[in-house]
């Protein structure tokens, strides 16, 4: 994951271990539900799961938005970059020549979808060094990134009203100021 830091691929990296935590043969059998874009925001169609990788694929993208070239050029080859990962490690299979097979063709398709879900539903994530005596002397470091398909879910705001607790893999969701009844959560937008 060093060199990964090196590479500066920032959220990223987390659409390829989106990718990886299944067998590419997961992907190729249920291709008909990941081909398509489904960015359904959560509503209502079954649970919303941070474990499903469906829940995953079908968080916002904004794949309609209009990009720069030199946006899209560098995520062209942050895509080519982690689908030779994917052949040198073995998930996916070696093709012959430098031409791209169906399966690879594929497996871009998806890595760089998975990419964009990560860039625009992930978080810092944060420790607490302990610097001083009381609660406020300490400071934060940030130690990476992470995404959780069922908190993405909260809308976002200059003004949050609720915060984010990781421990582990397990993220709460806690208020940090009064909600009032009928009041929507809402995430921090802007640092």
């Amino acid at each position: 994951s060093t060199s990964f830091s090196r590479a500066e691929t920032g959220a990223w990296w987390l659409g390829y271990k989106a990718l990886t935590r299944l067998p590419w043969s997961h992907y190729r059998d249920n291709w008909s539900s990941y081909s398509g874009r489904e960015e359904r925001a959560g509503t209502g169609e079954g649970v919303w799961s941070s474990g499903d990788p469906l829940s995953f694929h079908r968080l916002v993208s904004h794949d309609g938005e209009k990009k720069e070239g030199a946006e899209l050029m560098v995520q062209a080859h942050v895509t080519i970059f982690f689908l030779r990962l994917l052949r040198a490690t073995g998930y996916l299979e070696e093709t012959e020549g430098e031409a791209m097979g169906e399966e690879e063709r594929r497996a871009a398709l998806l890595l760089h979808h998975f990419m964009r879900v990560t860039f625009y539903n992930s978080h810092e994530t944060n420790e607490v060094e302990k610097t001083g005596p009381g609660w406020g002397d300490n400071s934060l470091q940030k130690i990476g990134r992470c995404t959780n398909p069922s908190l993405a879910l909260i809308n976002h705001s200059c003004n949050p009203n609720y915060d984010r607790v990781s421990r582990g893999r397990v993220t709460l969701g806690v208020a940090c100021k009064p909600i009032a009844e009928g009041e929507e959560i809402v995430d921090v937008y802007c640092q």
